[in-house]
C-alpha cells in the first residue's frame, strides 16, 4: 500500500451525463423477411431515427500517476431513447426506450482531455407496445473538460456507439454534456 501511495493517488469522480444525436440503424436479414410491404424492394443501408439519454455513474474510482495521467473504472445507470425512423415506403422502425446499467473505463491524458470506453446492458420496450428487448451498447467517448471550478469539471464529449439487438445493429453520433465531481480538489473549509 506504501508503494501504491508512492506513485499513485486515489480519487472518486461520481458524474451525471445527457447526450442526444442521431441513430443509424441496419436491419438484420431476418428483420428484413419479416417487415411490412414488398420483400422485392430494396431498403436502404441504414434506417435514421434521433436518440437522446442520459448516464448517472455512482462509482468512479480514478487512479492517478504522478505524470497527471489517471486510469478510471465505474459503474452507474443509463437510460436511452430511440425514436421512430424515417418513413422508407410503409416502413417505420418502431421507437424504443429503457434504462439499465452501464460499466465504464478511461485514461486521462490530463487534466483536460479524456478517452473513456462504456458497455451498457438495456432492458427497453417499443412505445406503445408490451413487446421487449435487449439492447447492448458500446460506446466510444472522447472529452474535452471546458471549465473546472472548484471540484467540478464540466466536459462535452462527442460519443461514438455501436447498439447491438437481437434484429439489427445501430451506430449513433452524438453531442454530449458531462458534470463530474473529482475527490481530489474537494477541500475542507474551516
Amino acid at each position: 500500500m506504501c508503494l501504491g501511495s508512492a506513485f499513485a493517488s486515489f480519487s472518486f469522480r461520481p458524474y451525471a451525463s445527457g447526450w442526444f444525436g442521431v441513430s443509424l440503424c441496419h436491419p438484420t436479414a431476418e428483420y428484413l423477411q419479416k417487415s411490412a410491404g414488398n420483400g422485392q424492394n430494396e431498403t436502404p443501408f441504414f434506417r435514421t431515427s434521433s436518440s437522446f439519454g442520459f448516464d448517472i455513474q455512482l462509482l468512479e474510482a480514478m487512479i492517478t500517476f504522478d505524470g497527471g495521467n489517471a486510469v478510471s473504472f465505474g459503474a452507474g445507470f443509463s437510460y436511452l431513447n430511440v425514436s421512430e425512423s424515417l418513413p422508407y415506403g410503409r416502413s417505420i422502425l418502431k421507437p424504443y426506450s429503457g434504462f439499465g446499467f452501464s460499466f465504464d473505463a478511461g485514461y486521462h491524458f490530463n487534466s483536460s482531455f479524456d478517452l473513456n470506453v462504456k458497455y451498457r446492458y438495456l432492458y427497453c420496450s417499443f412505445t406503445g407496445s408490451c413487446s421487449n428487448l435487449i439492447v447492448q451498447d458500446i460506446e466510444l467517448a472522447p472529452s474535452y473538460a471546458l471549465v473546472s471550478p472548484w471540484a467540478l469539471d464540466m466536459c462535452i464529449s462527442l460519443p461514438l456507439t455501436m447498439s447491438i439487438k437481437a434484429d439489427s445493429v445501430s451506430f449513433r453520433a452524438g453531442f454530449s454534456i458531462l458534470v463530474a465531481l473529482d475527490s481530489r480538489r474537494i477541500r475542507r473549509v474551516e
